[in-house]
């Protein structure tokens, strides 16, 4: 039979006759009688996913996963969702200045409440908790659907109030507030990118069995809310959550998998945590931190910060710099060169249920927050946040004394590296290389009257003893369509064995012919990979690029829905400092030129591979930079390229 609730949307109890109503309705009730079946409550935060942007989000997404769940949701499961932070519905019943309650069937929606607030508020998302069933037995789950930022910014982005994002020390005062943590849930789940990481399962796992998150981004689509129909009384927080993974891998499948097929989506993935096993995560992290602290203290900054360096960030899908890693890849190259990582990877290995941290290279499932390349603004603000999460004294310690050596800087003069008898090589004294933390290398067209601009950047260099050297191939890429083609400006980044990735950032102009009204240009970051076995290269994303924020979110991008992609690239003018030493071409002076191309988007967008074009009269030159272990970068002087 169907959970009868005795609280309301504000949480005040109901009248005597209702209690009095229940008790009889209970009594009728014979020993042995089946199982509750699930309440579900959806935190549906609409922001622009649902009211759009005027750019790039098109909106309407909290409206299709309202109807996907009225077409989902069993008559044995109560499914009562919270809306709220959108501009404007889709739906005209849904108000866009109020936060409502609804019961959502399979007949519909019925209005249970109503009330003005920001969604970034405790306060509202305890009005929603007031719906939890009070029956410790009732199966019981909680999912955050909006934008994910990350366990140090947190969850949601409401665009009707001040109150527009809930952070994870909020969010466990409210559930703290409505007495969870002595009943858990049987599921807790994010519908929204960035948020399954070791922060947010340390905090939240006193208040559920299981959780279900994303370490990556997710795409505007979201979750297949298709899973409420496997939500029968006997199915377990587990079950459940290997539901939604499952869906949701179907989904992304059906979705993306269809024709034209440019883009791979294996970095779309959901990572299902067993709570009660990730109790020992925290301890294990402490114990790692403390270890790595205490190689601080005894002068390896230089070691610590450049195992930092190699770990895989924990998103693929985007170039947007949270500072997050994935752990599992931390904690193995830490315990390969340093610390004893041992009982953090044994941690990640009970909890993780999905993805396996054995199973996929390059899905470990859970994330953590570790400063290094993010502008040190965020990362004041964010050690901040840690703080408010208090996961640990040695893991604090740890962050601040890691954070005040790398905003210290190097204590060593860098001298312009000496060209090696290499190819594009430089020599380092012992020690720069001590301090030297990766390298990479620009191609620049040096063009007559103009200047020097980029074509071309890879971090694919060779380091032999103290020898760097820069291997370009003498290859760029180039966007097709149909008979159509124009060169990328391509940022070449390593993979190891999943293959290269490239990073190129685009300007898109809208289709005016499509019945939609004209949409401004807009730009984006096309993320690209290279495939090892075949040697193609493919589309892994399209999203938008935004310099003067850090947000991003399940915004994917269909190139094909767009008129045509222009690249754009401005000179420079070669620039020394006071040193004389010749600094690194992005630090240039900017000559006020630039040069474009565009590339008009038929039904399938292709990338290839090709010989490095020469225009007459142009010169072509390599540049070699050299990033320290404080992130501070140093250049070579110019090598110009043979034909």
């Amino acid at each position: 039979m169907k959970q009868i609730h005795v609280r309301n949307v504000s949480g005040r109890t109901r009248t005597a006759a209702a209690l009095l109503a229940l008790a009889l309705v209970l009594s009728c009730c014979p020993a042995g009688a089946e199982k509750p079946g699930w309440t579900v409550l959806v935190y549906m935060v609409g922001s622009d996913l649902e009211s759009g942007d005027g750019l790039f989000m098109p909106g309407g997404n909290a409206t299709e996963d309202l109807a996907e769940m009225q077409a989902s949701v069993r008559e044995d499961t109560e499914l009562i969702v919270m809306t709220g932070g959108a501009e404007s519905w889709r739906s005209r019943d849904i108000p866009a200045n109020r936060c409502c309650v609804w019961r959502v069937t399979g007949e519909g929606r019925e209005l249970l409440g109503e009330k003005p607030g920001g969604m970034g508020s405790p306060d509202t998302l305890s009005r929603l908790l007031a719906w939890l069933p009070e029956d410790p037995e009732t199966p019981a789950a909680l999912i955050f659907w909006n934008h994910g930022f990350g366990p140090m910014e947190g969850f949601g982005s409401d665009l009707t109030s001040a109150d527009a994002r809930l952070t994870l020390p909020e969010s466990v005062s409210a559930l703290d507030g409505a007495g969870v943590r002595e009943r858990p849930l049987s599921l807790i789940g994010f519908d929204a990118c960035m948020m399954a990481s070791a922060e947010t399962v340390l905090a939240f796992a006193p208040f559920a069995r299981y959780m279900v998150a994303s370490e990556d981004l997710e795409p505007a689509e979201g979750w297949d809310y298709g899973f409420l129909k496997t939500l029968g009384a006997d199915t377990d927080g587990e079950a459940a959550g290997r539901a939604v993974v499952s869906g949701y891998a179907r989904f992304i499948d059906e979705v993306y998998g269809r024709e034209p097929a440019y883009l791979e989506q294996e970095n779309y993935a959901l990572t299902l945590v067993d709570m009660a096993r990730a109790q020992g995560l925290g301890p294990a992290l402490n114990g790692f931190f403390s270890a790595l602290d205490s190689q601080l203290q005894t002068g390896q900054f230089t070691a610590v910060s450049g195992v930092r360096t190699k770990s895989r960030g924990a998103m693929r899908s985007t170039d947007t710099e949270y500072d997050l890693v994935d752990l599992f890849c931390l904690a193995s190259e830490y315990g390969e060169a340093l610390a004893d990582a041992g009982p953090v990877l044994d941690s990640l290995r009970a909890c993780v249920l999905a993805p396996r941290s054995d199973e996929k290279e390059g899905e470990k499932g859970l994330a953590v927050y570790f400063p290094q390349n993010a502008e040190r603004t965020h990362q004041r603000f964010w050690r901040e946040a840690l703080d408010r999460l208090a996961p640990g004294e040695k893991w604090l310690n740890f962050m601040d004394h890691y954070e005040a050596a790398l905003r210290a800087g190097s204590q060593t003069p860098f001298t312009t590296p000496v060209q090696g008898e290499e190819p594009y090589s430089v020599v380092l004294t012992d020690d720069q290389l001590s301090e030297l933390s990766w390298a990479y290398y620009l191609i620049l067209e040096e063009t007559p009257g103009e200047g020097f601009r980029l074509v071309y950047s890879g971090d694919n260099c060779t380091i032999a003893g103290n020898t760097v050297r820069a291997d370009y191939a003498g290859t760029t890429l180039r966007i097709r369509s149909g008979e159509y083609t124009a060169p990328l400006i391509p940022t070449l980044r390593q993979a190891g064995g999943q293959g290269a990735l490239c990073r190129t950032v685009g300007k898109l102009h809208r289709k005016h012919d499509d019945g939609l009204p004209p949409w401004p240009e807009g730009n984006v970051t096309l993320l690209i990979s290279h495939d090892p076995d075949t040697g193609r290269w493919n589309l892994l994303s399209v999203r938008p690029s935004d310099d003067s924020r850090l947000d991003t979110g399940r915004e994917q991008i269909e190139l094909t829905d767009y008129d045509k992609i222009a690249f754009t690239s401005g000179a420079n003018v070669p620039t020394r400092d006071n040193r004389d030493r010749l600094i690194p071409f992005t630090q240039w002076e900017k000559a006020g030129i630039i040069a474009g191309y565009e590339c008009p988007l038929g039904d399938r967008v292709e990338l290839e591979e090709v010989p490095l074009p020469r225009r007459d009269g142009c010169r072509y030159w390599l540049q070699i930079v050299l990033v320290d272990v404080y992130n501070a970068p140093y250049a070579s002087e110019l090598f110009e390229l043979e034909e």
